[in-house]
């Protein structure tokens, strides 16, 4: 492969160098095997529990299920949006919570 893909890619520090080979296995596991050309290393081994972990925990916890997220500017923008969402969440939480006190301290 010249290009990344949805399991082997890039994430602002974490390189992964690039060419690799990638071998799929025909078993029930579909375990994908990312090998180094120039060393014959394995460079990644990903299983279905693999798989399972980059969309639920990794995906979830960076946000980078597009291509597009995973560049710099992009990934920064979306990710004050995100947060300023849940900030105003939160204060508004805080407001509802505040004044729920204070009526019942009126009563």
């Amino acid at each position: 492969m010249t290009r990344e893909d949805a399991y082997y890619f890039s994430h602002h520090q974490d390189t992964a160098p690039l060419p690799v080979y990638r071998l799929a296995s025909d078993d029930e596991s579909d375990t994908l095997y990312y090998i180094d050309p120039v060393s014959g290393e394995l460079a990644a081994k990903i299983d279905r529990n693999a798989r399972g972990y980059r969309w639920w925990h990794q995906g979830l916890h960076r946000m980078d299920f597009l291509p597009v997220l995973r560049a710099r500017p992009q990934w920064d923008a979306m990710m004050l949006l995100l947060l300023s969402g849940v900030t105003v969440l939160c204060v508004s939480g805080v407001y509802l919570g505040y004044c729920r006190l204070v009526k019942s301290v009126r009563e």
